[in-house]
Parts: C-alpha cells; sequence; structure tokens
C-alpha cells in the first residue's frame, strides 16, 4: 500500500498518491445533494490518475490504496454513503465498475458493504455505479429501495 495525503477540497476530502511508476493519483469526495433523505451524508467517489497521457502499468497496491483510504473515511464517518459513478467518456464504464469492484471486495473486511448497479438511460446508455455504506448504520434494503427510486426519477426525467 502507498502512503497517502489528505486534504480538504471544495466540497470534500481529496485523497491523493504516488505510485512506484510515479503516476500520481487523486480519489475526490464531492458532497452529494441530498436529493435522497435517506442518506444521511452522501459524497460522490471520483478516482483518477492526474498523468493521463503516461502508459498505466498493472500495480495492485493502487487498489489496496484506494481501498484503504475509503476504509478508513468510512470509519470515521459511518453515516456516510458513498456514490461511485463511471465515467461515460471513453465508452469504459463497465470495466470500470469491475475493476473497481474487484479491488473492493479483494481487500474488504466485511465492515462496509458495496452494492452495484447499472441503470440503462435514453440513448442506449447504461450508468454503472456502486454504494458503499456501513451496514449497522444504515438498512440494506431500505437503502438500496430509495437509490433505485432515486434512480428511476431521474429516467424519467427528459434530457
Amino acid at each position: 500500500m502507498y502512503q497517502y495525503t489528505t486534504e480538504e477540497g471544495p466540497n470534500g476530502p481529496l485523497f491523493s498518491f504516488k505510485n512506484i511508476h510515479g503516476l500520481t493519483y487523486r480519489i475526490t469526495l464531492s458532497l452529494y445533494p441530498n436529493e435522497v433523505p435517506e442518506f444521511r451524508r452522501a459524497y460522490s467517489l471520483s478516482a483518477y490518475c492526474l498523468d493521463d497521457n503516461s502508459p498505466k502499468k498493472k500495480d495492485v497496491e493502487i487498489g489496496k490504496t484506494i481501498h484503504r483510504m475509503l476504509h478508513n473515511f468510512l470509519l470515521h464517518n459511518p453515516d456516510v454513503v458513498l456514490l461511485y459513478v463511471c465515467d461515460l467518456d471513453d465508452n469504459q464504464a463497465e470495466q470500470r465498475q469491475r475493476k473497481f469492484t474487484a479491488w473492493y471486495n479483494l481487500y474488504s473486511d466485511g465492515s462496509h458493504i458495496l452494492k452495484k448497479f447499472e441503470f440503462p438511460y435514453p440513448g442506449g446508455l447504461v450508468y454503472y455505479t456502486a454504494l458503499i455504506f456501513n451496514p449497522t448504520f444504515y438498512k440494506e434494503e431500505v437503502l438500496i429501495s430509495k437509490y433505485e427510486e432515486h434512480i428511476a426519477a431521474m429516467q424519467e426525467y427528459k434530457f
């Protein structure tokens, strides 16, 4: 696992680390609008490499580091729900969700639950999302039901 730094960004915490190949990674948590009242506090989660043009090499420590950041944040903030929405810009959203879910499940100690979702949108788009939450703070069935209702309402919105 890599050492990482934490700072407060304009909308929530920012985590950064540099891997063995010298690439800098950033994880941002941005306060999510209170559109789902059952989420006491929610943050959207983004993970990306700041060195976009550099070739990416396989590095298992990246997944360990990202998981540890999120795990530590959630341990200190048990009422937070994290929402991971995969970027659609380059048609790699499904691959991103698979990789993120694999990392999370590989390193998870079971203290938080990750639930992944796929939501179709007009025009053939599919949004890949995931919720990460503390099962001792939230009832899983209620949280998932309310999130699905929220997504259904968004799907009805005409773009």
